[in-house]
């Protein structure tokens, strides 16, 4: 292990500090450490370097107050050697290898004042190289929340700086990435009484380098007020295995492979096991075709090898010969070189295959980008060392299999189940499925599901221990089908898969977060074979179909018409409900601890039962995890296989649902309990407790009791289903006038700002949630665009990046909350600067983003995707027929608009910009997008209902001297409809007395005269045509309207709105 540390250590000019960091270094076994603010001179440094055993490399500064250095252990001085310095004591570089791998570690001091911080970070990029580390002391801070202490301003310095230097340098901070969510800081100091606190101090590395990266933290010193910033490096070679064998599908296209798999399928129906022992022989017949693939494989690859060869063979001889002929044909030459690109191309195809990248352009020649983007997606998940549970470290291949089988044997081990509790969970479920249902999902499977099930599943996946893939079987199921139908028919009479559908190879993706040495911080991904899959997915596609029956609407995953986005736009409401009525919001986030893995089959089971399920399919379920197994996959190495008694496997097409199912009695469970007090809900009888998807459980509550109470209640479900909630991980985010609990009475975080719900920040410091949402995602993209501006990409082509890559990891973000002007400014620059090279557009913005039937090139515009999610959203509370909570939320804050208490009847009206901001910026943009698409023209209404609905005040169509209406005194009596001034029962409108009496009850002071000179104008005022239908009917008003869009000289019904219509057409 390397161990590189940096720190401004305030001058280091006097020898007792310089001996005392130096034993600090020794004792710490630091093995490269970056100092700054040296303040030496030559003559100092000169006669005192030899108190380290190491090398000291330096940049000192002709004024003195400056000065970096590196520190380099004895260990490693064969390994480092000085590059370059500037003469300014601010910047210097050295090259290091170790155990092969080279990389340039730069040792930085940037200056305080922002504009040369600017310039010196624009001076330094160039030399910032593909594998560098670069540490230092920058000034600045990457996030001006998290990294500045709260007594600092969150915009203060230059906080965009460093960030740009970072995302246009293909730069990580390491810390961070080691650290999520930790506030700790570099950098102490006292002024004027007060502590200022923030995070100065940086180990950069590029991508190149993360997978090298263990550990990073921060320790202090009194030595300086800056605290040290350490890295710990394993450059060790791993072990790394053979891996799992894949069916390689470009032998599909072959004929000769097609008709061997054909007539090898024909020959084994002549074997007795086809009718006596039908899942052995399934099972051999698929090791009879893996084999056979192999042997074919190895063949072709030959024959490849041996055309390579020749080919390099024939070029040197005809490059030879053209050297000493005079006008020699170069035809043969061009010929060659067509081949040998074919044969490099084939090569690239396959690193794109298993790179999984998510775009290739043919338009592009083939480069090392996709062979080194399957190398870092390979070496991402390299497993290198693990720590046991008694804190020792493991780093050998053997060593490290048999730890995981260990921890995933206990794992997947059954615990006690409490059956008192168990039946108190089932006790509370009233829902089950009617009879008709239960006999469908209880009906044979036939031959044309299983084809279906196989048709559904996605392309270019990884398959199970078998090797064989989706393709291998849509390909020959004409062939196969038939047979495969009858395997399923014979599980199902005896009860159990065959043994090669019974085993599971598990592969680890590390989470991204917490300690990359523990296994709990990896996510196990079960790779099981298609054809158990195709089985296990025919069960799920009947369980979709009646989920809804079962599930809350709540529960937002797996069920078919319900979408995650309502899930965020309920939690968000309710905040900025809780913020504007001051009322008492806790917000109970609850971490279930490996959730899908803790499943309790028996749970589950007799769960099925009390939903009213038949026999047959429970059994075919139960068929799924009898006797299975897996193994673990590491580095390319797998272990012995160990059974799975419990869990639902990620990996396996039915699990969400069983999931979703289980967490059922949790929902109930909860809502039975009296002493838990929801959220209340305006406008609803009935208060906001639980919001779930799959596994991500939160809570509204409305005081702290409740929040005692349902931790407590939750127990109960995990004590009766199996369950676990990781109280450490579960968080309480406090809004509008929630109390502060005292943290010693609570097991669970308690966050003020902001917390991240289904990936979205959400809370009442908007400012926080703004930068937590949209910062990380402004600097991916420009770490993409960078990557990909070494490409020499076309046009076309750079636009494909920027719309798959780039923005597309901004639509979900999109669809919930604004995207800030500073963020959009910084996406467009980048994209600008990405398709331009950094030069002046050649064409207007507006063109490139027209479709390419009219010469564009399909460029996505963000804002145009806002106002369509936007619209969508507007559609969503027009049409749908659920009562989702956010539409309560939406009405309610629509109605502040001028107190008009008019809700989707505001669509019809002229808005005030200024007084559109008492509404959330949410709804704000979504009534702006819809007014921007009318371009300030509303519809005229035309149908009894429609005209009922309409605004009196602010609408267009009511106008008197071309201007519209507003009474005051009307809307202060609540009469700001046309229905308000109409009879309910019997048709025409109210008369002058009625309204009078209306008005004085909330106005008593108001005159007869002004009453009934307004009431008279605004009858006047009304179209002639909506006068006579008033005066001519009296049906009961529908709370309800059509409403159309016109786009594009083309009329669309709201409701049956898209979003890629109006993003298309706009």
């Amino acid at each position: 292990m390397v161990k590189v540390a940096t720190i401004n250590v305030n001058g280091l000019t006097n020898v007792n500090k310089f001996s005392n960091l130096i034993a600090n270094f020794q004792s710490e076994s630091l093995d490269f450490v970056c100092v700054q603010e040296t303040h030496w001179d030559d003559n100092f440094i000169n006669s005192y370097k030899h108190l380290w055993s190491g090398d000291i490399y330096f940049s000192n500064s002709k004024h003195g107050f400056k000065g970096c250095a590196l520190f380099v252990s004895k260990k490693y001085t064969e390994n480092c050697n000085f590059a370059y310095s500037d003469d300014d004591g601010r910047y210097f570089e050295c090259d290091v290898k170790i155990n092969e791998c080279a990389f340039k570690l730069i040792c930085i001091y940037a200056p305080n004042i922002q504009k040369d911080r600017r310039e010196f970070f624009d001076q330094i990029g160039d030399r910032i190289s593909e594998n560098s580390i670069v540490c230092g002391d920058f000034n600045d801070v990457m996030n001006g929340f998290s990294d500045r202490s709260k007594n600092m301003s969150a915009y203060g310095g230059s906080t965009k700086d460093l960030f740009d230097f970072a995302s246009t340098n293909n730069l990580f901070d390491i810390w961070r990435r080691k650290n999520p969510g930790k506030n700790t800081f570099t950098r102490q100091q006292f002024v004027q009484g007060v502590l200022k606190q923030s995070r100065l101090d940086y180990i950069f590395t590029t991508s190149s380098i993360l997978m090298f990266i263990s550990y990073c933290f921060i320790s202090h010193t009194t030595a300086s007020d800056h605290s040290f910033v350490t890295a710990i490096l394993n450059f060790n070679n791993y072990d790394k295995g053979p891996g799992l064998w894949i069916f390689n599908n470009k032998y599909l296209k072959e004929h000769e492979y097609c008709e061997g798999v054909k007539s090898l399928i024909s020959k084994s129906l002549a074997c007795p096991l086809y009718k006596t022992e039908q899942l052995i022989w399934w099972d051999n017949l698929k090791y009879r075709i893996k084999q056979f693939s192999i042997l074919h494989a190895q063949k072709r690859r030959i024959q490849e090898q041996d055309d390579f060869w020749q080919i390099q063979t024939a070029l040197n001889f005809h490059y030879t010969k053209a050297n000493t002929v005079k006008d020699y044909d170069y035809s043969e030459i061009y010929e060659l070189k067509n081949k040998l690109e074919q044969y490099e191309k084939q090569i690239c195809d396959g690193a794109i295959l298993r790179s999984k990248t998510r775009d290739a352009l043919d338009t592009d020649k083939c480069s090392r980008y996709f062979l080194n983007l399957e190398k870092f997606k390979q070496e991402s998940n390299i497993v290198k060392i693990l720590k046991k549970s008694d804190g020792s470290i493991v780093n050998s291949t053997p060593e490290i299999l048999e730890e995981c089988v260990k921890f995933y044997t206990k794992l997947y081990t059954n615990e006690p189940i409490n059956e008192v509790n168990q039946n108190k969970l089932f006790d509370l479920i009233t829902d089950q499925l009617d009879e008709a249902k239960s006999k469908y999902c209880d009906s044979d499977i036939s031959i044309h599901e299983l084809y279906n099930s196989l048709k559904g599943m996605k392309k270019g996946k990884s398959p199970g221990p078998d090797g064989l893939t989706v393709e291998f079987y849509l390909h020959f199921w004409d062939i196969l089908g038939q047979y495969y139908f009858q395997v399923i028919s014979n599980m199902q009479e005896l009860g159990e898969l065959s043994n090669s559908m019974k085993r599971g190879t598990i592969s680890l993706f590390f989470k991204k977060r917490g300690d990359k040495t523990e296994l709990r911080n990896w996510r196990p991904i079960s790779l099981l074979n298609v054809d158990y899959k195709i089985f296990s997915r025919t069960l799920a596609l009947r369980l979709k179909t009646v989920v809804a029956d079962l599930v809350s609407p709540d529960q937002s995953c797996c069920v078919p018409g319900r979408d995650i986005a309502t899930n965020i736009l309920n939690i968000r409401d309710i905040i900025s409900f809780a913020e504007l009525e001051d009322l008492p919001l806790y917000l109970l986030k609850l971490d279930a601890e490996k959730a899908f893995d803790r499943v309790s089959h028996g749970y589950m089971f007799n769960l099925l039962h009390k939903f009213g399920f038949g026999e047959k399919f429970i059994n075919s379920i139960k068929i799924l995890y009898k006797d299975i197994r897996s193994s673990v996959k590491v580095n390319g190495h797998v272990s012995l296989s160990f059974p799975i008694l419990r869990s639902v496997r990620q990996g396996c097409g039915i699990s969400a649902l069983l999931y979703v199912l289980t967490s059922v009695p949790l929902n109930t469970l909860i809502k039975s309990n009296e002493n838990i007090k929801g959220f209340a809900v305006p406008g609803c009888d009935y208060n906001s407790t639980v919001f779930q998807h799959a596994d991500d459980t939160t809570l509204s509550l409305s005081n702290l009791d409740s929040v005692n109470e349902a931790l407590s209640t939750v127990e109960i479900y995990c004590s009766g289903s199996g369950g676990k909630i990781n109280a450490e991980k579960s968080e309480l985010l406090l809004a509008g006038s929630a109390a502060v609990p005292n943290p010693d009475c609570l097991p669970v975080k308690v966050l003020h700002g902001a917390a991240k719900f289904l990936s979205v920040y959400l809370g009442p410091d908007e400012a926080m949630c703004e930068r937590s949402n949209w910062d990380s995602k402004v600097n991916k993209i420009g770490r993409i665009l960078n990557l990909w501006r070494q490409r020499g990409l076309q046009l076309r082509g750079k636009v494909l990046i920027v719309n798959i890559m780039c923005l597309s990891t901004l639509w979900y973000l999109l669809r919930v909350v604004e995207i800030p002007q500073w963020a959009l400014d910084r996406i467009e620059k980048s994209i600008r600067s990405f398709i331009w090279n950094g030069k002046p557009p050649l064409i207007k913005g507006r063109s490139i983003l027209g479709s390419t039937d009219i010469g564009g090139l399909n460029l996505n515009s963000v804002i145009l995707k806002q106002k369509a999610f936007r619209l969508h959203w507007l559609s969503k509370y027009l049409s749908c027929p659920n009562n989702f909570i956010w539409k309560y939320f939406m009405s309610y804050f629509l109605k502040l608009y001028k107190n008009y208490l008019c809700s989707f009847e505001l669509l019809f009206i002229n808005y005030s910009k200024p007084a559109l901001k008492v509404l959330p910026s949410f709804y704000r943009s979504m009534l702006i997008s819809w007014n921007d698409f009318y371009n300030g023209k509303r519809p005229v209404a035309d149908n009894y209902n429609d005209i009922l609905n309409q605004p009196l005040f602010d609408n267009p169509q009511i106008v008197y001297d071309d201007k519209t209406l507003y009474f005051s005194d009307f809307i202060e009596a609540g009469l700001v409809k046309i229905s308000d001034l109409c009879y309910i029962f019997i048709a025409g409108f109210l008369s002058v007395d009625a309204i009078f009496e209306l008005v004085r009850e909330s106005l008593p002071d108001r005159k007869y005269e002004k009453v009934e000179k307004q009431y008279n104008l605004i009858l006047k005022c009304l179209p002639v045509s909506w006068t006579k239908i008033i005066r001519s009917q009296s049906h009961i008003l529908r709370y309800e309207l059509d409403l159309e869009l016109n786009i594009n000289d083309k009329t669309y019904d709201i409701c049956q709105l898209n979003t890629s219509l109006v993003c298309i057409k706009g």
